[in-house]
């Protein structure tokens, strides 16, 4: 349920009207869930369905559930539609496409369609009362406006029930002109998620030494590359992680020297002395940041886009290391955002790093000296007076913030979106120092599998995928790991 959750919850968090009512179709052809479709043969009598506790939790169901997923489209025209009687289990998603609203799967139901749409509402309500002031939120405010004009029975939508285990269904769906319903193959990443149908391992593995040389052969063969790299690329240029190993390093995490509550965005746009804490710890790292160097890890994608086989390089890191090795900028995507630049969250000026800086020295400088100025007034010591924890702003007034995603913040969807795309591209995927725990960066490796493509993890733990891999190295560092592929491939890199 991971992935769903996190995909619908994003949704929540960035939910902006990019189609109307009036730009139904359009919105529908754009829908994430729009796979190929499979005929059915159920006959059921759709008049005679009655629910039982098993379309409630699929994990308790004992019989067998339908071999394929199910997608119900029910057009609403007028209040007669809003009294359909409908089964939501508890894997069926509920969507609106035309405003780009969600509701994330939950408690299985079977009431009327008015009920779920009021539900919908009512979360979508209390997401909306914590979203951020400005020209997103008032576009939220007007899907919201919309979606009660279709609960008063004054405006027309496209209602999607998507239930990848099958068991939804609208009552006398058969026969109503209005609704339409598709059984599909479930994705790789969804029988994985709900375990079904478990997805199939690896036919043959290559591990380690073996591995090294299977990669060699894919890498030269291959034409669109595409590598997902987190932490573990990092480490190995001198870079601490956030948490987790620290690797090559010998250092602590970040996490251990400094409180991950001051990277939450609701904190740090709250209170003054979260973002001074905030850029107290940016400027400890400051240093190890700027002097990092790309290793081989960094080197290999860059090699590969100057002889026209890299397709994408998609990483979690926000470092920059990709594109100081050369790597073109058009085929980095990073997916964190970067800590190279600075942002401010009211305006969107950008800063360089080095501007930056200087601004919170600067700041650092005239409050210390006017505390200074103020103890020595009243006969107080002054070399004990402490550097002040400090923020900059822009000159707009506004606070200014790496330009990088927080804890707390969506990912943005248009970077989601590319991502997706290449990897659904590729026709080699590398996942390099990453556990793969967090979505919905993890399951972009079920999009590789879904098309049949190559995947090789290098990782020194444990992945959720290890064992569909087709090939798995562990015994290595990522940079070393790479720097063999590539001369295997005849290819060298640094």
């Amino acid at each position: 349920m991971d992935l769903l959750y996190d995909n619908l919850l994003r949704a929540y968090a960035a939910s902006v009207a990019q189609a109307t009512l009036d730009t139904g179709a359009k919105a529908l052809d754009k829908w994430p869930f729009a796979t190929e479709t499979v005929d059915s043969d159920d006959d059921d009598d759709d008049d005679s369905f009655v629910p039982t506790a098993e379309h409630f939790d699929y994990l308790e169901i004992q019989g067998p559930l339908p071999p394929l997923g199910k997608r119900i489209r029910v057009r609403i025209t007028g209040p007669a539609d809003l009294q359909l009687v409908v089964l939501k289990s508890d894997t069926t998603l509920l969507a609106i496409p035309e405003l780009t609203l969600e509701s994330p799967p939950s408690t299985g139901r079977y009431t009327i369609l008015e009920n779920f749409l009021s539900e919908m509402r009512d979360a979508l309500r209390k997401s909306f009362s914590h979203f951020p002031a400005g020209a997103q939120k008032e576009e939220f405010r007007g899907c919201l406006d919309k979606l009660d004009l279709v609960i008063g029975g004054q405006a027309e939508c496209t209602l999607l029930l998507d239930d990848p285990i099958g068991l939804a269904r609208v009552v006398g769906e058969k026969k109503l002109p209005n609704v339409s319903v598709q059984w599909y193959e479930r994705t790789w990443s969804q029988r994985e998620e709900f375990g079904l149908n478990h997805p199939p391992q690896a036919d043959q593995q290559f591990v380690d030494e073996e591995g090294i040389a299977k990669l060699s052969e894919l890498v030269a063969k291959a034409s669109k590359i595409v590598f997902l790299t987190g932490a573990g690329v990092s480490t190995e240029s001198g870079i601490p992680a956030y948490r987790g190993n620290v690797g090559l390093v010998g250092t602590k995490n970040i996490w251990d020297q400094f409180d991950p509550r001051d990277e939450q965005i609701e904190n740090f746009l709250a209170d003054e002395n979260c973002r001074a804490r905030y850029w107290r710890m940016h400027q400890s790292l400051e240093h190890i940041v700027k002097d990092a160097k790309p290793n081989s890890s960094h080197y290999a994608p860059a090699e590969l886009a100057r002889r026209n086989k890299l397709l994408a390089v998609l990483t979690q890191n926000i470092d920059g290391l990709y594109l100081a090795a050369g790597c073109p900028p058009d085929r980095v995507v990073e997916l964190h955002g970067t800590a190279t630049r600075v942002r401010c969250f009211t305006c969107k000026k950008l800063y360089s790093n080095a501007e930056a800086f200087a601004l919170l020295r600067k700041k650092q400088t005239d409050v210390w000296d006017a505390l200074k100025a103020a103890a020595a007034a009243e006969g107080l010591p002054t070399d004990t007076i402490e550097e002040p924890l400090v923020a900059p702003y822009c000159e707009c007034g506004g606070p200014l913030k790496q330009d990088t995603i927080s804890f707390g913040q969506p990912l943005e969807e248009h970077v989601l979106a590319r991502a997706r795309a290449v990897v659904k591209e590729c026709d080699l995927l590398i996942v390099m120092g990453t556990s793969l725990t967090v979505f919905p960066v993890a399951s972009f490796p079920t999009l590789g599998f879904d098309n049949q493509v190559p995947v090789a993890v290098i990782n020194r733990d444990e992945t959720r995928y290890d064992l569909h891999a087709t090939v798995r190295i562990n015994n290595s560092t990522c940079a070393e790991s790479m720097r063999q592929v590539l001369a295997g491939a005849n290819l060298p890199c640094s």
